[in-house]
């Protein structure tokens, strides 16, 4: 029989997490959290790895380094807010948006080597971006897939190019 288990919601306020493979892996099969307010310091791979099915609010995350920021997994889905973040020198890219999900968004992305916002060929999502601030990337957004992307009220500055878009 199938079936799907729930434990709650797991709640972490005022977090630091430093040196860590992965700060933060959220997933299972409807993994629900509720994060305020927690830093992510220099991981090997990304702060926030998203791989499953979901239902999460990240308010005020901090990430310093890493290759990723926030990445979602090919496996991700249901909702996730990431609101008020600050994702700050990734050597990848800031938020790496792997799979098509319910996401609200707000917050800085900066000094990502490839884009503050990665959007692979593979996406064929609505991607809609209001007040969020991209800068001093290799890219602001960068969108390869077949879908839509909206922005309202979103500063780009000082990025290699602000919008790169291609499509399949």
């Amino acid at each position: 029989e199938d079936y799907a288990r729930e434990f709650g919601t797991a709640s972490i306020s005022n977090g630091q997490i430093t040196g860590a493979v992965t700060g933060l892996n959220i997933g299972g099969s409807r993994a629900a959290a509720d994060i305020n307010s927690v830093t992510v310091t220099d991981p090997v791979n990304e702060g926030v790895l998203v791989d499953g099915s979901v239902s999460v609010t990240l308010d005020g995350l901090e990430v310093v380094g890493g290759s990723y920021g926030v990445r979602l997994t090919s496996a991700s889905g249901g909702k996730l807010a990431l609101t008020n973040v600050d994702l700050d020198g990734q050597s990848q890219d800031g938020l790496a948006l792997v799979k098509d999900m319910n996401l609200e968004l707000s917050g800085t992305i900066m000094n990502s080597v490839g884009a503050a916002i990665k959007i692979p060929s593979s996406s064929a999502g609505a991607w809609e971006f209001d007040s969020l601030t991209l800068l001093n990337s290799g890219a602001g957004v960068d969108a390869s897939g077949s879908g839509s992307v909206t922005m309202i009220d979103c500063t780009l500055t000082g990025n290699t190019n602000d919008v790169i878009l291609g499509g399949s």
